[in-house]
Parts: structure tokens; C-alpha cells; sequence
């Protein structure tokens, strides 16, 4: 059964674990942009 109410609060893990997600988000567009321009350039 799906529970739209998150157990715990943002000040809790919840909070960290959306830092860690938020990083992982943030250099996997990096990566994707180095991969662009390499593509685009023929690098």
C-alpha cells in the first residue's frame, strides 16, 4: 500500500538523502555535458 506521507522528516536522513541525489543529479548532467562537446568537437 502506498503512503504519500513520508515517515521522516526533511531535518532527518530524508534531508540527506535528497543532498545525495541532488550531487549525483548535478554530475551526471556534467558528464552528459563533457560528453556533448566531445561529441560536438569530434574530441
Amino acid at each position: 500500500e502506498f503512503d504519500p506521507e513520508p515517515r521522516t522528516n526533511i531535518d532527518g536522513d530524508t534531508a540527506g538523502d535528497i543532498r545525495a541525489v541532488s550531487d549525483f543529479n548535478s554530475g551526471f548532467v556534467r558528464e552528459i555535458d563533457v560528453l556533448v562537446r566531445e561529441a560536438r568537437t569530434g574530441v
